[in-house]
């Protein structure tokens, strides 16, 4: 199946970076959910489309919110650029708002980043260096007051699953990492490559970004017409509209 998806693609092999942003307190969802779409792209076009890397501070240990560490590839000193720099969320972020160290380091790199994804309450944190002042954004249900309250200038959606604005990507988080990271799947490599790789994640295919995080999940949806995509979101989000 993968060689075949790569003849049907007829498009030139790039090679893309993908740099997770870790920190103690990292919520593992949101590493490991985006990560894994990546990683099971690769398999799926049977060429490495994505070449992920984690990094920490210090280039030492991650300890996420499961209690599991993770080992980071780099230390944050070290990276210049990526095609995709992902900004996780997780309980860590709350005692991290606020430091400059952070702030400085994600000004520093925003600019040589070809996207720029916040998942979860990385977004807050992307928020507090001005990254999304003026953007459209959204975040964890669970910090729609705290983001309102602390960052008034970011044009917040905050019933969106993921929002894209130019190269600022964001999403809810936890499971919804996933979903922002097919829609860069289908936006590199087309709506039928994204599909097998949901397929090969048993996850739905394939939740829209307008989709509001508190609605029940969309069935499964196994057509490649994005037409009828659409029509399956208009129809749950309101029956009777139709």
């Amino acid at each position: 199946m993968s060689g075949m998806i790569a003849n049907l693609q007829n498009q030139t092999k790039r090679l893309q970076s993908v740099f997770i942003m870790g920190f103690n307190g990292v919520l593992l969802m949101d590493v490991a959910g985006p990560a894994q779409v990546f990683a099971s792209t690769n398999k799926v076009l049977g060429w490495k489309a994505y070449d992920i890397a984690i990094g920490s501070e210090d280039g030492g240990d991650v300890a996420t919110d499961t209690g599991l560490t993770l080992c980071a590839d780099v230390s944050f000193a070290t990276v210049a650029r990526a095609d995709v720099f992902i900004v996780p969320g997780g309980p860590g972020i709350d005692q991290r708002l606020d430091d400059p160290l952070l702030q400085r380091f994600l000004k520093r790199v925003a600019p040589h980043m070809e996207r720029f994804v916040s998942i979860c309450s990385g977004s807050l944190l992307t928020a507090s260096a001005g990254l999304l002042n003026g953007r459209k954004a959204t975040t964890h249900w669970e910090r729609v007051n705290l983001a309102r309250e602390r960052f008034p200038s970011v044009d917040w959606h905050l019933d969106e699953i993921f929002t894209h604005d130019g190269k600022f990507h964001c999403s809810a988080g936890v499971t919804t990492g996933i979903d922002l990271a097919l829609s860069l799947v289908e936006a590199d490599h087309g709506r039928r490559v994204a599909l097998s790789v949901a397929r090969e994640m048993v996850v739905f295919m394939q939740r829209q970004g307008g989709q509001s995080q508190y609605s029940e999940p969309l069935k499964a949806q196994a057509t490649t017409s994005k037409r009828l995509c659409d029509l399956y979101c208009q129809i749950e989000q309101d029956p009777t509209a139709l």
